[in-house]
Formats: structure tokens, C-alpha cells, sequence
């Protein structure tokens, strides 16, 4: 259910999680990274505009980070615990398609939004997916084909596929701007929404399966009050976070 793995097709390479935070810290010493390139775009704004936009940064975190994972599982979790049987299955998908669809659709907004006004911020960004995927530099999502679509909406969401999009047409601030992204934020909002949904219903399935096996009943009912605890998430999460932390220490050494 991560919206941050690794997804690899014969035509789309995304490397596994990146933050707000890491798109700044690898960028070619010939390119500003994004955070600079964020700061160019905000300096000389004040006030509310300058409040604003700090949304899509904040937007960019939450959803190429860890923020969108946690939500998702959480409210996953929570559902599929509050019932049983065949209840829990249908609770679990139905979790697992409104919570990333409001999530993806809010995401999307913020980016079509803020990008017309973040003109530097959004290049550096098309330059960090192009060197994760260069099959997709270039190219709008909406002339990507459906599975690479899919691969994009799911690797980094509805921001992403915003920012592809935006990077091949002239691009319109302003609710204008939100409006034209409408077709690219549902479809995107869809393509994950629909698949986090079928993985949930799978995953409860096979939970509940396995509650119906004396054998294996009570490992199934501790692993259930794993995935159900928020507390085992955010350790998972924080561990993972920690090791890319180390990883990247490693090599800068």
C-alpha cells in the first residue's frame, strides 16, 4: 500500500521513497535544488500569498514521503479492525479507495495551483522524476499510456502527474490552472485509489482466511494487532526514514 515504492516497468524506473527534503540534496552542482529553487520563487512574497504557497512544498512532503503511507494504512487498519467477516473486507477497501481518492484529489489541487506560480520549484522537481524515469521526461501524463499512468499515479501521485502534465502545455496559475489539471487529477486520484482499494480487500481476505484456521488462528490474531497498532507503523516508517538517513550519510562520505 505504499505510494513510495519502488515500481519498475519496462518503460517507468522510480527509485524508492523521496522527500521534499531529498530533492534538494542530490541535485547537479549546475542546477539549483529544489529547496533554492523554492526559495527563488518566494523571495519578495510576503503575507498571505507567501503562506500559501508554502502548501505545496508541505503537499509534496506529505505525498512523496512518508505522510500519504501513514494515513492510508492507518485508516486501512482502523476500518478493517472495527468488524468482521466479510464486513471487515468491505470496510478495509472501502477505506482503502476514499482515503487515497480525497487525499490524491487534494494533492493534485494544491499542485495545479501553486506550480503556475512556482515556476523553478516545479522544473526542479521534473528533473528529480526524470532522473528517477527518463522514459517519462518529456512527455505529458496525459499522453502517457493507461499502465504508465498507472505506474507514475502510484510511484508519486497526483502531484507528479501534475507536474508532467503542466511541464508540456502552458501552464495557467489560478483556478484556471486547477481547472485545465481536472482530467489528470482524477484519473491519477482513480488509478491509485482503485488499487490501494483492491490491495486492502485482498490483504483483509487472506486475514480473515486465516482466522478461519485453528492452526494458524492465533499468529493471525497477533499479526492482525500489529497492522491495527499505529504505533508499529510509525516505528516502521522512522526505521526505514533512519536507514535511507545512513544510507545517504554513506555515500557522501
Amino acid at each position: 500500500m505504499s505510494t513510495c515504492a519502488t515500481a519498475e516497468s519496462s518503460q517507468v524506473r522510480f527509485s524508492p521513497g523521496v522527500t521534499f527534503g531529498d530533492v534538494g540534496m542530490s541535485e547537479s552542482m549546475s542546477e539549483p535544488s529544489v529547496l533554492d529553487a523554492f526559495r527563488s520563487d518566494v523571495r519578495g512574497l510576503s503575507g498571505l500569498p507567501a503562506v500559501a504557497l508554502l502548501a505545496v512544498p508541505l503537499v509534496i512532503a506529505f505525498e512523496w514521503g512518508f505522510g500519504n503511507d501513514f494515513t492510508n494504512v492507518y485508516a486501512i487498519s482502523t476500518a478493517y479492525e472495527s468488524s468482521t467477516g466479510v464486513f471487515a473486507i468491505a470496510r478495509a477497501m472501502l477505506a482503502g479507495f476514499v482515503v487515497p481518492f480525497t487525499l490524491q484529489l487534494i494533492g493534485g489541487v494544491v499542485a495545479a495551483l501553486g506550480f503556475g506560480a512556482l515556476n523553478s520549484t516545479a522544473a526542479a522537481l521534473r528533473r528529480r522524476i526524470a532522473t528517477r524515469s527518463e522514459s517519462v521526461a518529456g512527455i505529458a501524463y496525459s499522453r502517457l499510456n493507461a499502465r504508465d499512468q498507472w505506474w507514475v499515479s502510484v510511484a508519486l501521485g497526483t502531484t507528479a502527474a501534475v507536474l508532467l502534465e503542466q511541464g508540456q502545455r502552458s501552464s495557467v496559475a489560478g483556478t484556471e490552472g486547477a481547472r485545465s489539471m481536472r482530467p489528470v487529477i482524477v484519473v491519477s486520484a482513480l488509478f491509485m485509489a482503485v488499487t490501494t482499494a483492491l490491495v486492502s480487500g485482498l490483504c483483509a481476505a487472506l486475514l480473515e482466511l486465516g482466522q478461519e484456521v485453528d492452526a494458524i488462528a492465533p499468529a493471525i490474531d497477533s499479526l492482525v494487532a500489529i497492522l491495527t497498532n499505529p504505533l508499529a507503523w510509525i516505528a516502521l516508517f522512522l526505521a526505514i526514514g533512519a536507514g535511507r538517513l545512513l544510507l545517504s550519510w554513506s555515500k557522501q562520505r
